[in-house]
């Protein structure tokens, strides 16, 4: 199972976390707390990640190593 995607559903307590591998099937469902989504991504290798933005304003804070995009629609969806 290689991750290549994350999409990451932003919540209080709880998180939505889809995988997708290259050919975008879905490999990887969790629901981890606060806590557990550091621990977990710290131990996933390197991969694009997409969390929603309720703002809908391009992040400028993100430091210029990062690969950092607007998404506006998502594919997968619950």
């Amino acid at each position: 199972m290689k991750v290549r995607t994350i999409g990451i559903d932003l919540g209080k307590a709880v998180f939505h976390v889809v995988g997708l591998d290259q050919p975008g099937n879905v490999v990887l469902k969790r629901r981890p707390s606060r806590s557990q989504l550091l621990r977990q991504l710290a131990n996933t290798p390197a991969c694009l990640i997409g969390m929603e933005d309720r703002t809908l304003m391009p992040c400028t804070n993100c430091s210029d190593d990062r690969d950092s995009r607007l998404i506006t629609s998502f594919s997968f969806t619950r």
